[in-house]
């Protein structure tokens, strides 16, 4: 399962960026996507984040749990079957 959250800081309120953290893997690393940019990155979390304004300490906001999507199943053909019937 995935934590995704808003990192804000506690000064100015400023949204650095967003969070992501797979709290199944072992060790504190996250991904981090900066507001102003497309790019993300992974991060050890041992350090603190800081705004990326002004410089303050940040704390998570807006946490939520994401679960992974996955794709449907697709029904296979029955063994035995003609390709060209299923056409």
């Amino acid at each position: 399962m995935f934590v995704m959250a808003e990192v804000k800081c506690y000064y100015c309120g400023y949204v650095s960026g967003d969070l992501l953290v797979d709290t199944a893997r072992r060790g504190k690393v996250g991904v981090f996507r900066p507001v102003d940019s497309q790019t993300h990155s992974e991060l050890s979390l041992s350090q603190p984040l800081r705004c990326s304004r002004c410089g303050g300490p940040t704390y998570l906001d807006e946490v939520e749990r994401v679960r992974e999507r996955r794709l449907p199943d697709v029904p296979r053909p029955a063994e035995g079957r003609s390709k060209a019937r299923l056409r």
